[in-house]
């Protein structure tokens, strides 16, 4: 794994919320944080064209994607609140 044998390196992951349950999200989150030794960024992407999200089978509009990125991230931080 790159986190062995790299110091500085950090790992840029896009998070698309909606596809994944915000509690499965935190916990991967959180172990690859422990793994990496805080080296994870996330890169949260609500999504632009109407073509692109439907490839990812999401047919909600702009204003209901961005309601369930608020939702996704407000049960990610409660998740990390509740790990131990």
């Amino acid at each position: 794994m790159l986190t062995e044998v790299t110091e500085s390196l950090k790992f840029l992951v896009a998070f698309r919320p909606g596809l994944v349950s915000p509690t499965l999200a935190a916990q991967m989150a959180a172990t690859f944080q422990r793994h990496s030794e805080g080296r994870l960024l996330l890169n949260v992407v609500v999504g632009g064209e109407t073509h692109e999200q439907r490839a990812y089978g999401d047919y909600l509009t702009k204003d209901e994607r961005y309601n369930v990125l608020m939702s996704s991230c407000t049960s990610c931080v409660r998740c990390g609140r509740a790990a131990p």
